[in-house]
């Protein structure tokens, strides 16, 4: 039986909740947030013994490399095309023929054998 009642007093769960903080008459500063989420934050301390989950060092260094790796995914599989194959309509960028914008690469070379890389629409 005692080793039940330690096992039921271990089990936490986790909530999720959204909050939203308005004033109907000005733009709320960075204080009155800080203020309002820290009576939030003792309120739920102190009437369900809740806590602010807290993100550990393997967890953080496992997100950090998932970012590293998405970002420079998204950078480096865009797909490149010379400037002279682009033309732009209506301030988007579009592969000469073709009615979908463009969202890759445009590459410009120079007679000097550099180049510029810039982002589709």
């Amino acid at each position: 039986m005692y080793i039940q009642v330690i096992k039921l007093i271990k089990i936490k769960k986790s909530v999720a909740m959204s909050i939203v903080l308005r004033d109907k008459n000005r733009t709320l500063t960075d204080e009155d947030i800080d203020k309002a989420m820290t009576a939030i934050l003792e309120l739920i301390k102190d009437k369900y013994n809740g806590e602010i989950r807290k993100i550990g060092g393997l967890m953080k260094k496992i997100l950090a490399s998932l970012f590293i790796l998405l970002f420079s995914y998204s950078i480096f599989s865009r797909k490149k095309v010379a400037i002279e194959r682009i033309e732009v309509k209506e301030e988007k960028v579009y592969l000469k023929g073709q009615q979908t914008p463009f969202t890759g690469v445009v590459e410009k070379k120079y007679p000097n054998g550099k180049s510029r890389s810039y982002f589709g629409s």
